[in-house]
């Protein structure tokens, strides 16, 4: 029951001139194990090479970034390094290994470069918006979301099964709200994007259907 307004959501501005260029980083999982290794090193010095060549105005970081506390700190410490916007979800490994979830979130919210909102209560760690303004006009939407870690369904013969969660039903709500209230606010429907790091149910039915 929230309006919707510039509160609600993350600016950023872009320039006119040129295109805006989002560099998506998935599955970085970095261990504590070799972030000091040969495979530390090769990792933090491809992200560098992926920012130098394509000079990003976003970088997005769609969940299990890393595994334990220390290649966390080091992950967020490299990407934030770049003075670049970025802008992290978590995925169904970024709890695991580390002290929480909430840990690792408190270490994206703290980063001075990063975007990360925790969001609203009860939804996960880590949903929030951020709008892009041309001229001050919303030329595009990312919806970062959680889609948390694993949870247990019941088959059709009443079979308990754990799988990979997804996103909830208050999730959608919320997203439903924000989608109207971002048009209201624009006055058009606005293109957009969700960045989430587990797939939406509707890929299970896509897939059944072409195999």
């Amino acid at each position: 029951t929230d309006k919707f307004t510039a509160d609600s959501y993350i600016e950023l501005k872009k320039d006119p001139d040129k295109d805006f260029v989002v560099l998506n980083l998935a599955d970085i999982q970095l261990g504590d194990e070799n972030v000091f290794a040969d495979e530390g090193t090769y990792t933090l010095e491809l992200i560098t090479k992926l920012v130098d060549t394509y000079k990003p105005d976003l970088i997005t970081l769609s969940g299990d970034n890393a595994w334990g506390p220390v290649s966390y700190m080091e992950v967020v410490s490299w990407i934030d390094s770049f003075g670049i916007p970025w802008a992290p979800v978590m995925g169904n490994h970024d709890g695991e290994g580390c002290v929480s979830e909430f840990w690792a979130a408190y270490h994206f919210y703290e980063a001075e470069n990063c975007l990360f909102e925790f969001g609203p209560k009860d939804m996960g760690y880590g949903n929030y918006i951020i709008n892009v303004t041309e001229n001050g006009e919303i030329v595009h939407t990312f919806f970062m979301m959680d889609t948390h870690d694993s949870a247990e369904f019941t088959l059709e013969d009443g079979t308990m099964v754990e799988g990979y969660d997804h996103l909830w039903d208050n999730q959608l709500l919320w997203y439903e709200w924000a989608v109207k209230g971002i048009e209201s606010l624009a006055g058009h429907k606005v293109e957009s994007t969700a960045i989430m790091h587990i797939p939406v149910m509707e890929y299970v039915d896509a897939w059944e259907m072409v195999s």
